[in-house]
């Protein structure tokens, strides 16, 4: 080591410990400072860590109990949505699936738009063709179910229907209701159906929207037999998903191929922008305590005001002035955030269980978000907090730096 960087570490050694020592001159003001910033912190950090535990929660929901990792259809199928745009040759899509090393479970749907109606009410609905036991392990539907019984291939004609239709339609379990729809011929088809089983998931729009029936059924009556409207596919992580979408469209040239990220285009945005979207608490935050720094670093260079003018006169240069103002607001902004993290992880760990917001259910149902929220913590929150803790600090600093640049020693040593 050179000289003369033995001398400018030894230069920083002791700012370093003159402004350590600067802190503590005005407890009262340093912890007030150190508070404000750690419970700002806290507060930013459960709102942030609560939001996105929303974000994954809603991404797990949607591709797991609906969309799932990836699905196949018609070409046409996705614009028309007609009957006689199924997959005919279903057991060339199994084994194109069957190649993928990431492959896990599929399920095959048969798809009808209708009406439904019972003795009192009527609407529209997307009838949904399932087999039982193949939804149930790729979407885990029968979790939804909050009354009756799963579908059962044991009985013909069942149906399930969500809570917000059923009372839509002012029916309950073993009530009778029709379902109206064209088959890929267009001849009209009304078959009454048994209710059977009541879901509930977290959005009311799909509630009211959806029917599930047998796809032996559905199937049966359109005239479809042996073929299906769609494939979901689930592997062992959505983003191995998204890498076999282009294996699987070349492997099948005249299906659509669609991973999760091109069925669902919003779900996307939110994954990618919604997290990055939540920092902006954490900016406001830090924009409020920045006149705090602000304000602070001010009141201290006026108290100083004679001493700062002592040492320039003794020789202490405006380099050295700026970097130990700079180093007394950067620790006690950096002691505030350690402890405001602390804080917020201590009040976070009895809450990673869950936080049961039942009380908003309504509320939340109209957006498709669950009432129990699982808060998450992403790995480089912490690192992106310090960062933005550096930057404000510094930049509320620069204005009182400044001031103290401007100390004339003369003036200064007869301030008392």
């Amino acid at each position: 080591m050179t000289d003369k960087a033995r001398n400018i570490l030894a230069d920083l050694r002791l700012l370093f410990a003159v402004a350590y020592r600067n802190i503590w001159r005005n407890k009262g003001r340093s912890l007030t400072l150190m508070t404000a910033v750690s419970l700002g912190l806290a507060g930013g950090m459960i709102a942030i860590s609560m939001g996105q535990g929303m974000i994954a929660q809603r991404f797990k929901i949607v591709i797991e109990k609906n969309f799932s990792h990836l699905q196949i259809h018609h070409p046409k199928w996705s614009e028309q949505f007609e009957v006689k745009y199924t997959i005919a040759d279903v057991s060339q899509v199994e084994s194109a699936l069957k190649k993928e090393p990431s492959y896990l479970r599929h399920c095959l749907r048969t798809i009808a738009t209708g009406i439904v109606q019972s003795p009192t009410s009527s609407g529209a609905v997307q009838i949904r063709g399932i087999d039982p036991e193949a939804e149930r392990q790729v979407t885990a539907f029968d979790e939804l179910m909050v009354e009756g019984t799963y579908l059962s291939t044991e009985e013909p004609m069942q149906v399930l229907i969500g809570r917000q239709l059923a009372n839509k339609l002012n029916v309950g379990l073993g009530s009778r209701i029709v379902l109206s729809f064209t088959d890929r011929e267009y001849n009209v088809i009304s078959s009454a159906f048994k209710v059977t089983g009541i879901f509930r998931s977290v959005s009311t729009q799909y509630d009211e929207r959806n029917v599930f029936v047998l796809r032996s059924d559905l199937n049966r009556l359109l005239g479809t037999d042996g073929q299906a409207h769609e494939v979901a596919v689930l592997f062992t992580d959505e983003n191995k998903a998204v890498k076999a979408e282009a294996r699987l469209a070349a492997a099948l040239p005249t299906l659509l191929v669609q991973s999760w990220r091109r069925l669902s285009p919003e779900l996307v945005y939110l994954q990618d922008v919604g997290s990055r979207v939540l920092y902006i608490f954490i900016i406001i935050i830090m924009l409020g305590l920045s006149f705090g720094i602000l304000n602070t670093m001010l009141m201290i260079v006026h108290e100083r005001t004679h001493e700062l003018g002592m040492l320039k006169a003794i020789g202490l240069n405006k380099t050295r002035t700026f970097i130990m103002l700079q180093l007394e607001t950067l620790m006690m902004t950096l002691l505030g955030t350690g402890v405001g993290l602390l804080i917020g992880r201590l009040i976070l760990w009895p809450l990673m269980g869950g936080i049961d917001l039942n009380f908003l259910s309504d509320a939340l149902a109209a957006f498709g978000i669950p009432t129990m929220v699982y808060p998450v913590i992403e790995p480089d929150f912490y690192r992106n907090v310090i960062t933005l803790v550096l930057v404000f600090s510094f930049l509320a600093s620069l204005y009182p730096s400044w001031k103290a640049l401007q100390i004339n020693p003369a003036d200064a040593v007869r301030v008392q």
